[in-house]
């Protein structure tokens, strides 16, 4: 059986590994958010919700509000058609009180938090900040071939 200073260094270990901007974050939001999406997960998984229209579909985080009342869930949508990715993102909204009521019997909170699903453009935006790097380096080797022979 575990001590409590166990279990909390265990917790604290395991919020360390997935956290995602999460410093601000209360040690509870951490536990409840990580909580929730291995939930909706589960949830999406059984439910056939994890591809839609040929889109690949994954929870990339979830934000708790303090009062543990709302949840925004970041979706990585895997698809390049942005008015698809709009309709599915419409689609799981409307999904919002069914999947609120099975994240609600399969976990223990007072309340269950109201969901909204948000298009997650963190790999996105990456993406856009290595094809300008790789662009600035190919204008600097166009302007400075000395400084590329050796």
């Amino acid at each position: 059986m575990l001590r409590c200073e166990e279990f909390i260094n265990i917790n604290d270990t395991k919020m360390d590994n997935n956290s995602r901007n999460n410093s601000q974050k209360s040690l509870r939001q951490q536990q409840v958010a990580e909580n929730i999406k291995r939930t909706l997960s589960e949830i999406f998984l059984q439910k056939g919700l994890l591809s839609y229209s040929g889109s690949f579909i994954s929870i990339a985080q979830i934000d708790i509000s303090p009062d543990l009342k709302n949840a925004k869930v970041y979706l990585n949508i895997f698809n390049q058609n942005q008015q698809l990715k709009s309709k599915i993102l419409k689609y799981f909204n409307s999904l919002e009180k069914n999947l609120r009521f099975e994240l609600g019997k399969q976990i223990k909170l007072r309340y269950t938090p109201e969901l909204s699903f948000i298009e997650d453009k963190t790999q996105e935006n990456a993406f856009k900040i290595e094809k300008i790097i790789a662009d600035e380096k190919k204008n600097y080797d166009l302007q400075n071939p000395q400084t590329n022979k050796k």
